[in-house]
């Protein structure tokens, strides 16, 4: 997703970053590149020489969110223990990866429509979330901890249940609260995925 952007320095990504969480109150169409310049100290002509404008920013926000899920959805995933508790670890990193780029998620709230005309970015939400999500869910299968499904209609779900939780909460409370929207999609996904309790010996 970030192979038509050149590579943005750290501390000037850090810079827009913060500056994307004040500006995306209200539609990023109205947010103007001078406001980017002003909020985040950058001088337009850096700016303008890695990105060709405002839709070129919000393509580099957009990939940045997604590449930083991508760690701890990777982190999640490579914990010990069954698949079912693995993919509650997932969720919540998915969570604290929102709150932790709520400007970008203000911009994605506004800009839906343009977002997700990026030609690259539904392969990018694959990488980083989908796959690593289809593929716990074939493991629970494995091991017990979650009953068989379609794994990919699973993943697609439940990223589509945290995306519209935490976009839910944003647009209504102006903030993303992990823990309590973790807790909320787990008892939704995880009451559905998980396998029939055994019949106790002699039950009628």
């Amino acid at each position: 997703m970030r192979g038509r952007l050149r590579a943005v320095p750290p501390d000037l990504a850090e810079r827009l970053r913060s500056a994307a969480a004040g500006l995306t109150e209200a539609s990023f169409d109205a947010v103007r590149v001078e406001d980017l310049v002003e909020a985040s100290g950058i001088p337009k002509t850096t700016l303008y020489y890695y990105f060709r404008g405002k839709n070129e920013i919000l393509e580099f926000l957009l990939a940045d969110f997604l590449e930083r899920m991508a760690v701890e959805v990777e982190r999640a995933v490579g914990a010990p223990g069954r698949a079912a508790d693995r993919l509650v670890a997932l969720i919540r990193a998915q969570f604290r990866a929102m709150a932790a780029h709520i400007g970008t998620c203000r911009a994605l709230l506004t800009e839906l429509s343009r977002a997700s005309g990026l030609p690259e970015l539904s392969d990018a939400v694959e990488g980083a979330v989908h796959g690593p999500i289809a593929a716990l869910v074939r493991e629970g299968a494995r091991d017990g901890s979650l009953r068989p499904v379609d794994a990919e209609v699973v993943a697609v779900a439940v990223f589509a249940v945290v995306s519209h939780l935490g976009f839910h909460q944003l647009a209504r409370e102006g903030r993303i609260d992990p823990e309590r929207l973790a807790g909320e999609a787990e008892r939704l996904l995880l009451s559905g995925l998980a396998p029939e309790p055994a019949r106790a010996a002699g039950e009628r």
